[in-house]
């Protein structure tokens, strides 16, 4: 598995969801934002041997 690294040609400020959402209120709007992350594994009901 290869692990993400931000390119380093591609600096951000960082800034970018904070103007999105100003622009937004500017407008009479609002920004957002939901973020999620789930992992399912399978599950074996069966004894472990080694217990």
């Amino acid at each position: 598995m290869e692990i993400y690294k931000q390119n380093d040609e591609d600096l951000g400020t960082g800034l970018g969801l904070s103007i999105c959402s100003l622009i937004a209120e500017k407008l009479g709007g609002y920004l957002d934002l939901h973020s999620r992350f789930s992992i399912q594994l399978p599950y074996d009901e069966k004894p472990n041997k080694m217990n």
